[in-house]
């Protein structure tokens, strides 16, 4: 999950989930700048990898290494 806080006020604005269709922003690793849309979660050596396709290519990320965007 990744989530919107209004720093004025202190609250929680909205819960954005980490699931299917959701557009994410890479914040690490070889694809670290990559704007795209999850096609799929999947598990892989204990991990979990998000299947992104961007502009550019179709890549595997950690799951770790990805914000949610509106």
């Amino acid at each position: 999950y990744s989530v919107l806080i209004n720093l004025n006020d202190d609250k929680l604005i909205k819960i954005l989930p980490l699931e299917k269709s959701s557009n994410v922003f890479v914040i690490k690793g070889r694809h670290a700048g990559q704007i795209g849309r999850i096609e799929e979660i999947m598990i892989r050596g204990g991990k979990k990898i998000a299947k992104i396709s961007a502009k550019e290519a179709r890549m595997n990320v950690w799951i770790k290494n990805l914000i949610v965007t509106e």
